[in-house]
């Protein structure tokens, strides 16, 4: 057998390593998991997101508000997993101040903003005794409607509720209901804000991955008036002191609880801060 030059071997044995590395190169990028993709966006409070009906071509990551001194304006910020996730981690939404584009006054962040969690019914039976209603959706599906609030209302301090949230791959999507009230001192003009919604994600493999985050650029119109202070907006819904001790008291109308009466204090000033 004839015998290879050494100089000769060595090069061969080279080539042979960098093709062996090539290949395994090759074979790992082929199995590498994807990054994974998130949406968010921001939709009008008039908008009711339905899974799996309703359309997002039509919105972005900014939205415009206007309003009254004294009055609440809202909008809803939808985060959906769009691929190569596993779930999300630590979801959460953190509100800027909102400062005047040509002035130097400021809206803060912590008496304007107020943030729910959207949580959504399993409707299996028609509504609307088989009635077509005109842009009203009456199919069966997932409806929002309860708003859980980030924070405890009944607390005093910071006591979180809604959020921090996981998001699972199924549903895969969750939407936050923003309210953000004018102050009655506020300065006239254009303001711009933002609000910053951050997670920890997981691909494919359960494998987690950096914090990450987007942005939801808020541009609000304050006017020179102002929103009365009565309280003049009829609604339908019924609600009562019975009705409230049945909800957090359980099903015996004479359960009480040590903080009933705050309860029942905090549901009336929520419905008196909003004029109704």
């Amino acid at each position: 057998m004839k015998r290879l030059e050494p100089n000769r071997a060595l090069v061969m044995l080279a080539t042979a390593m960098v093709i062996g590395t090539l290949s395994t190169g090759s074979a790992m990028a082929e199995t590498a998991v994807p990054p994974p993709e998130v949406l968010v966006l921001a939709i009008p409070a008039t908008a009711k997101y339905v899974p799996e009906k309703t359309g997002t071509d039509q919105y972005t990551q900014k939205i415009s508000l206007e309003g009254l001194r004294g009055e609440w304006v809202s909008l809803q910020i939808l985060i959906k997993e769009v691929s190569n996730v596993s779930r999300l981690e630590n979801v959460n939404a953190i509100p800027s101040d909102l400062d005047m584009v040509d002035g130097d006054a400021t809206i803060s962040a912590d008496s304007a903003y107020t943030l729910y969690r959207e949580w959504f019914l399993d409707i299996r039976e028609p509504s609307g005794a088989g009635l077509a209603v005109q842009n009203h959706l009456r199919e069966p599906g997932l409806y929002p409607d309860p708003l859980i609030p980030f924070k405890d209302p009944f607390k005093p301090g910071d006591v979180p509720v809604a959020a921090p949230f996981t998001l699972n791959q199924d549903p895969g999507y969750a939407v936050i209901w923003v309210d953000l009230f004018i102050p009655r001192d506020a300065t006239p003009g254009q303001y711009s804000g933002n609000v910053k919604v951050e997670w920890t994600e997981f691909d494919l493999n359960g494998n987690a991955g950096e914090a990450d985050s987007r942005y939801v650029d808020i541009d609000l119109q304050v006017w020179e008036l102002d929103m009365p202070r009565e309280r003049n907006v009829a609604t339908a819904f019924g609600i009562s002191d019975g009705s409230i001790r049945s909800y957090h008291g359980g099903p015996d109308p004479a359960a009480t609880r040590e903080n009933y009466d705050q309860i029942v204090r905090t549901y009336h000033k929520v419905l008196h801060d909003h004029r109704m």
